[in-house]
C-alpha cells in the first residue's frame, strides 16, 4: 500500500472504501460485520490489527484496488516538504531560539501565519533540525571524515525519502515498521557498507528495494526517490544570516524516527535485547554523525547533485527502453509469455 496518507480525514475515507467492499462480497450472510470487526481497533494507529480484521475477500478486494490505482481516489498522495523551490518566493522564516522551546532540543521554521498555499503550508509540515549539533571537530578530535561520508550520505538520504513516500508521509503511524526499513534499504546504516562513488551508491540503492519483496512498489517510485535525494541536498530556507538545508531537516526526523521506533519495540520486553534494538541505536548514532558532518560540509554534496542527475537519467532511460522493449514483445506474443512452440514432427 504505497504512498498512502496517514492524515485521520483519510483514514476514514479508507474506512468508508472497506465498508464498500464489505457490501460489495460477502463471504458469508452471518459474517460479522466490519464496524462490529473494527469497534475495537484504533485505525489511526495500528494498521496491522485493521489487516487482520478483513476477510480474505476483503484483503483481495483492497489489494486490487491499490494495483488499479482506484484508492487513489480515496487517499490523497502525500506532497514532500522537500519539493519546495529554494526561491525568493518561498523563503521563509526561522524562529528565533527562546527560553521557552529550548527544552525540545530542537528548531522549527516559523509559522505563526496561517497558511495561504500549498507550498507554504508543505514548509510548515518541515521537520524541525535538531539543536546543539556538535562540531565534527569534537566528534572526530584529531582524525579527519572517510571522504566515502559524502557518498554515505546520499545512501542515508535515499533511504529516508523512500520510506517517507511509502508511509505517505506519515511513518509515526507505524514506527517501529518504519525505522526497520529505513534500516532495511540502508547498508549505511544497517551494515557500515562504504561507497565509492555516486553511480556505485545510487545503483546500490535502487537494486536494494528492488529485491525486497516487502518494500518495493514500482521503479517509478525508486527513481522519484532518487530525485528526491536531489531536492534535499539543494533546497534550503533563509532568512537574514540564519539558515537550515534540507538534508539537516532530512537527518534529524531520520534520528528521531530511529530513536522512537526504539523506544516501541523497548515497550515489548521480548523484542528489547534483538539485534534490531542495538542496530537501531546504533544507526541513530550514525546519523547523528552525518548530521555533524554536513553541518560543515553541505558543499560537497551538492557539488555531487549533477552526478546523481546524470545517473538519474542513466537509470530511466535504460528502464524506459526495456519497459518499451517488453510491451512489444507482449504484444507479438498475445500475452506476457511467449507462444509455445509448434511441434516439428507429429505423431501418428
Amino acid at each position: 500500500m504505497c504512498e498512502q496518507q496517514g492524515s485521520s480525514e483519510n483514514k476514514q475515507k479508507m474506512l468508508l472504501m472497506l465498508k464498500k467492499l464489505e457490501e460489495q462480497d460477502r463471504e458469508a450472510l452471518d459474517t460479522e460485520g466490519l464496524e462490529e470487526r473494527l469497534q475495537d481497533i484504533d485505525i489511526n494507529s495500528d494498521p496491522e490489527a485493521v489487516w487482520s480484521a478483513l476477510t480474505e475477500n476483503e484483503r483481495k478486494e483492497f489489494e486490487s484496488a491499490v494495483k488499479s490505482g482506484e484508492i487513489s481516489n480515496v487517499i490523497d498522495v502525500w506532497v514532500p516538504w522537500w519539493s519546495l523551490r529554494d526561491d525568493n518566493s518561498n523563503r521563509k522564516k526561522i524562529e528565533d531560539i527562546s527560553n521557552e522551546n529550548s527544552v525540545t532540543n530542537e528548531t522549527h521554521p516559523q509559522n505563526n501565519e496561517k497558511p495561504q498555499t500549498m507550498e507554504q503550508n508543505r514548509d510548515h509540515n518541515m521537520p524541525p533540525v535538531k539543536r546543539n549539533i556538535p562540531s565534527l571537530h569534537s566528534i572526530m578530535k584529531n582524525s579527519t571524515p572517510n571522504p566515502s561520508v559524502q557518498f554515505s550520505c546520499i545512501d542515508v538520504l535515499f533511504s529516508y525519502a523512500y520510506v517517507m513516500r511509502l508511509y505517505n508521509g506519515c511513518p509515526e503511524d507505524s514506527l517501529d515498521q518504519a525505522a526497520e526499513n529505513l534500516l532495511q534499504i540502508s547498508p549505511v546504516l544497517s551494515q557500515n557498507a562504504v561507497f565509492e562513488s555516486v553511480e556505485s551508491v545510487v545503483h546500490n540503492s535502487l537494486s536494494v528495494v528492488q529485491h525486497s519483496k516487502d518494500l518495493y512498489c514500482s521503479e517509478e517510485l525508486s527513481h522519484l526517490a532518487l530525485l528526491d535525494v536531489i531536492s534535499l541536498i539543494k533546497g534550503r530556507i533563509v532568512n537574514e544570516g540564519q539558515s537550515a538545508n534540507f538534508v539537516e531537516c532530512a537527518l534529524s526526523h531520520l534520528c528521531r524516527l530511529l530513536n522512537k521506533g526504539r523506544e516501541k519495540i523497548k515497550v515489548d520486553s521480548t523484542k528489547q535485547e534483538t539485534d534490531l534494538y542495538k542496530s537501531m541505536w546504533l544507526a541513530k548514532k550514525k546519523a547523528e554523525f552525518f548530521l555533524a558532518w554536513v553541518h560543515s560540509n553541505t558543499h560537497i554534496l551538492q557539488s555531487l547533485v549533477l552526478n546523481i542527475q546524470v545517473v538519474h537519467t542513466e537509470v530511466s532511460m535504460s528502464y524506459k527502453q526495456h519497459k518499451e522493449q517488453t510491451e512489444q514483445l507482449e504484444q507479438a506474443w498475445g500475452g506476457s509469455k511467449p507462444p509455445k512452440k509448434a511441434s516439428l514432427i507429429t505423431e501418428i
